[in-house]
């Protein structure tokens, strides 16, 4: 999830997410030609169909990180709903309505914890540690 298009609908636990392709590359999420079926639509459609659970990664725009983003593994999600639709600018894109499974640690998304300098401490026992 970059919040890259303006199709998207995110409420965390379920999120309407606008298919790739079709937008213009000014970083202002208009859509400037129509969406195919084709590399990660098509990879979530197949999921969707065959039920496999997909991995949620979101960006967050940090400006002290020299990318401009740091980005936050939310968990399983399954693909519910798969579809085709004229976009707010009028083109096709594909939405895919996404559920995040039960049974998985609470979402941190809304308290991402940056750390500077040393840490005695597996990286896999630090809180809220953003790769």
């Amino acid at each position: 999830m970059s919040g890259a298009y303006e199709d998207d609908f995110d409420k965390a636990d379920e999120i309407i997410y606008t298919g790739e392709g079709g937008n213009n590359l000014l970083g202002n999420g208009h859509q400037k030609t129509e969406q195919t079926l084709l590399r990660g639509n098509l990879a979530l459609k197949n999921s969707k169909d065959n039920g496999n659970p997909i991995r949620v990664i979101r960006g967050h725009i940090e400006k002290n990180s020299y990318t401009g983003k740091v980005y936050t593994y939310d968990g399983l999600y399954k693909v519910v709903d798969c579809l085709s639709e004229k976009g707010v600018r009028g083109h096709l894109v594909f939405k895919f309505r996404l559920k995040r499974l039960e049974g998985q640690p609470p979402l941190t998304t809304s308290r991402v914890l940056f750390n500077r300098g040393d840490v005695h401490m597996p990286i896999s026992e630090l809180p809220g540690f953003v790769i």
